[in-house]
Formats: structure tokens, sequence, C-alpha cells
């Protein structure tokens, strides 16, 4: 019998729209709990579009435009009694390009639980930025240099503190946005490594070029062209056996 794995983001029927243009067609899909999801396809299929519509960063695009139903841990989110600061604590993300605050590093990862009241003293704050430092892999590196600009810190450390900074906040979800794109290989490999232990307490959701980075860190992969989601399924099936001919033609490289 197989065991049934609980999902925890249920997307139906979800469009956006740019103004007029349509960069999403009426996807719908349901994202496991603990565990890593890859979206990949072509620049420009509306992968990162649509991973914003689960934290609703979105909304900070004032020609944006939502069809749809996104439900996260069981409530809509973009209902209208929706509080969006809650939500993107619940739902972290790491961008791109590592972008840590001007300010030291421990001051980087307690800006979160300072604003959202997660420590009613100074030694409970001090343990959830051990904690979280701990939780990104940064913790021996940067437990002697607290005082520090988080800028200081090398590009895949600056990342790692970005990570830190999110899973500060106790999110459920981790969004990830080409998280290792600016990455040298070393700290892509510490990265990818760090996603792994992660998801055994968090949904981690990654956009990714790079087919090899989908096939190495992720359970299931979603296949996007065009803003249609062409295909969903076991990474080892999408890559080895996928239903589709798009699918079969991006991973050979037919289409790039």
């Amino acid at each position: 019998m197989t065991e049934t794995v609980e999902s925890i983001v249920n997307c139906k029927n979800v469009s956006v729209y740019y103004g007029q243009k349509k960069a999403i067609n009426n996807i719908s899909i349901d994202i496991e709990r603990r565990s890593i999801t890859a979206f990949i396809g072509p620049s420009g299929c509306g992968k990162s579009t649509f991973l914003r519509t689960i934290n609703r960063m979105n909304d900070t695009i004032d020609s944006c435009r939502i069809e749809g139903t996104v439900i996260v841990d069981g409530k809509d989110i973009y209902d209208p009694s929706i509080d969006v600061v809650p939500l993107r604590a619940k739902v972290g993300m790491v961008f791109q390009k590592p972008n840590p605050f001007p300010k030291s590093i421990y001051e980087n990862v307690a800006y979160g639980p300072r604003i959202h009241g997660l420590a009613s003293n100074k030694s409970e704050l001090d343990d959830i930025v051990e904690k979280a430092l701990k939780g990104a892999g940064l913790w021996n590196e940067a437990r002697d240099r607290l005082d520090e600009s988080g800028t200081s810190l090398s590009g895949g450390q600056q990342q790692r503190l970005c990570i830190a900074r999110t899973i500060a906040v106790e999110p459920q979800i981790i969004l990830m946005d080409e998280p290792c794109s600016a990455l040298d290989p070393i700290a892509t490999s510490n990265i990818e490594d760090l996603m792994s232990d992660l998801a055994k307490e968090y949904t981690i959701i990654i956009v990714t070029h790079s087919m090899q980075q989908a096939a190495r860190v992720s359970q299931k992969t979603a296949y996007f062209h065009l803003g249609n989601l062409i295909e969903y399924g076991d990474t080892k099936e999408i890559f080895v056996r996928p239903k589709d001919s798009q699918t079969e033609a991006y991973i050979s490289g037919k289409i790039g």
C-alpha cells in the first residue's frame, strides 16, 4: 500500500495577467509537505511568476491580476481577510541574488523575529539567531562575526544568511527563485546540501534553470512552457520517462 503524502499548497485554475498579457494559463498543482519541488522550463515560461503567486509577491506589481485559487495550509491566501505580512513570514522567499540587509549578521537574522514578536527578551532572540544560523549551516563561520556587516560575507555565505533570515521566523514553506545562479560551484553544492537538510522540516519550492540541479535536489518536478504547466510528477519519472513530448524535447536539449 502506498503512503499518501499530504499536500500543503493547492493551486486550482490559476491564471496571472500583467495588464492585458496573460503570463500564466490556468494552472492547477498540489505541492507536497516537507519535500522539494522544482519548477523548470525555458526563460520567460512563467515559473518565477507562478512561484510568486504562492506568497503574493505579485501584489507588489500594479498591473498584475490573479484568477483562480491558491490554498496554503488550508487557507485561501487571496481571501480579502488575509494579511500578507504574516503570510510572507509563513511562506518565506530566497531570491536569485543574495540580498542581506545593510546591518550586522546578527541583526539580519533578528529583524524578522523582532517585528513578528517571536522573542520576549534578548536571551530568547539570541537563541533564535543561533538556531537559524545553525539551520542555514552558517553558525560556525559567523559565530565570532555577528557584529560584522552581512555584506562582508562571501556570496555563498550571504545566500545562507538570507536562508537563516527566512527560517528565523519559523516559516512552513521556503520559495527559492534561482538561489544558486549567482554562486560558484562550491557555494552551489553547499546550498543544495542545505536544501536537503531543510526539507526535513520545511516545504521547499525552487525555480531553477539547471536541470542537473532539479534532478539532484527535488522529489517532484514541474515543467513550464509559455505560461502553461506541461507536466508535473516524480523527478525521476520526468527526467527518465517524460510523458509529454514537449518535456522530452526540453530535457534532451532540443528546445531551451
